[in-house]
């Protein structure tokens, strides 16, 4: 019976071995690669349409206003001290930003003259960096300061 009994142990013992072999091996461990981050691509710059025009160009406009930017803004511009945007609202749409008469014309609007704007060339950029040759020739006492406008009478200047 012992005798059996170590055969049946034995079968019992080389059944296992030979089902182990029919088991497939565990694959082997992958090693994951990061995916390399991609580059950073340059903000697109904004289309501002008929209104990427130079200072005097923007300044005769009667759809777009010159306005001058905030020393953050031209921290990260170097170079542009105007922005020429379009007009929005009554108070600017419709007439050329340095139109005193046409302004207070209308109800409603204030006509501010600015503060040491200067439109003579290489006086201030917008973005598109350069007047045109053709400005005016003058040489002013002041130069970078807020451009005239007009604006809403309830608006801070």
């Amino acid at each position: 019976m012992i005798k059996r009994l170590s055969v049946l142990l034995g079968l019992l013992a080389l059944g296992l071995m030979v089902g182990s072999c029919d088991t497939p091996p565990d694959p082997e461990p992958t090693i994951e690669t990061p995916e390399p981050e991609p580059e950073p691509q340059p903000e697109p710059e904004p289309d501002l349409g008929p209104c990427d025009l130079d200072r005097l160009t923007c300044l005769r406009s009667r759809d777009c206003v010159l306005e001058l930017l905030s020393p953050e803004a031209t921290e990260r511009s170097p170079g542009q001290s105007y922005h020429c945007r379009p007009a929005v609202g009554p108070c600017e749409e419709g007439m050329a930003q340095q139109d005193s008469v046409a302004c207070e014309a209308l109800e409603g609007c204030t006509y501010d003259g600015g503060g040491c704007f200067c439109p003579c060339p290489g006086y201030g950029e917008t973005q598109v960096l350069e007047d045109p040759e053709e400005g005016p020739g003058c040489a002013c006492a002041c130069a970078g300061g807020p451009p005239p406008t007009c604006r809403a009478s309830d608006e801070k200047p």
